[in-house]
């Protein structure tokens, strides 16, 4: 049964677009919310917001309506988490709206920003649209612990439920870059090799995916659709292991491509999350990643885009 219905506003280092739709759109995030809930009657509904004005624009349409939410972000049995994102299209498919999709376009680009784009515009359109700065640019989908992603496939085909609407553009030969081509081979010899099993990836899980029984099971030659390495189908790809890993092992590269290989599978992730994982700042997660500078300009609107990337409206 489900239990709750959690709005989960939460971005990875340089996104934006579930603190943005939460301030801007709460009113779609609401009537997605809605839609959804009537599948859930009982279910109380909760938001797990960070942002201040995300949480005062979400409370004041939910008293506008005269919804009961409850405090604070629920976790545990039958929690079902919801990003703003999702709940805004399903709203706008309710509403019979075109087919688009919502993220955040970030790093060496002159203009961050959270957009709405077409569900059939490209990689490079959008990259177009933001003004790389950098000859030589790669796109990794997901944020800092994503995939690189070919220019010429089309926005509908990296949206994925689990990962971060963050597509963040790099030059070609930075670390995050030179980490996203390591084969996941090599991070599994490493992980074999070189974790020290000192467990501080678990607990920074937003999510609660034991990374390091999943490595071990990994490498002793366990099977993707073994129990013990089921719960990866909850991993998101936020990278949240990465940034405490001392071993630089990127528990999330591994971890990350599991949960994808499941999800396709038709495994979903477990409705047992045990605990909130406290949340690194984003200054220093910033800095750890390297990013830090592309973290000075944050989006706060939305802009819409048409099929190729050309800015609509004002």
């Amino acid at each position: 049964m489900t239990r709750a219905l959690v709005v989960d506003a939460i971005d990875p280092p340089l996104g934006a677009t579930e603190r943005v739709l939460a301030t801007v759109a709460a009113a779609d995030v609401l009537r997605g919310l809605g839609i959804v809930a009537l599948a859930h009657p009982r279910a109380r509904l909760t938001f797990d917001v960070a942002d201040e004005r995300a949480v005062a624009a979400l409370r004041g349409e939910a008293e506008r309506v005269g919804a009961r939410i409850a405090d604070g972000g629920m976790r545990g049995v039958g929690a079902l988490r919801l990003r703003p994102s999702a709940l805004v299209e399903r709203a706008w498919h309710d509403r019979g709206a075109p087919v688009s999709h919502v993220l955040t376009i970030a790093g060496a680009v002159a203009d961050a920003r959270v957009v709405v784009a077409p569900a059939a515009i490209s990689v490079d359109a959008l990259v177009r649209a933001a003004g790389p700065r950098v000859a030589s640019w790669v796109a990794l989908w997901g944020g800092a612990s994503g995939t690189i992603v070919d220019r010429a496939l089309p926005l509908h085909a990296l949206i994925d439920t689990a990962r971060p609407r963050l597509l963040l553009v790099l030059p070609a030969g930075h670390g995050l870059v030179r980490r996203a081509r390591t084969p996941l081979s090599s991070w599994l010899r490493r992980a074999q090799s070189a974790c020290a099993s000192c467990g501080l990836c678990a607990p920074a899980c937003p999510e609660g995916v034991p990374a390091p029984e999943i490595l071990r099971a990994l490498v002793a030659g366990a099977r993707a659709r073994s129990p013990k390495l089921a719960t990866a189908a909850a991993c998101t790809g936020c990278g949240a292991c990465d940034l405490v890993c001392p071993q630089a092992i990127s528990p999330a590269r591994v971890v990350d491509d599991l949960g994808v290989r499941l999800r396709l599978g038709g495994v979903g992730p477990p409705r047992t999350v045990p605990r909130a994982a406290p949340r690194l700042a984003d200054e220093l997660a910033l800095v750890r990643l390297g990013l830090a500078r592309y973290g000075r300009s944050r989006p706060v609107t939305l802009a819409a885009l048409d099929a190729a990337g050309a800015m609509l409206g004002s």
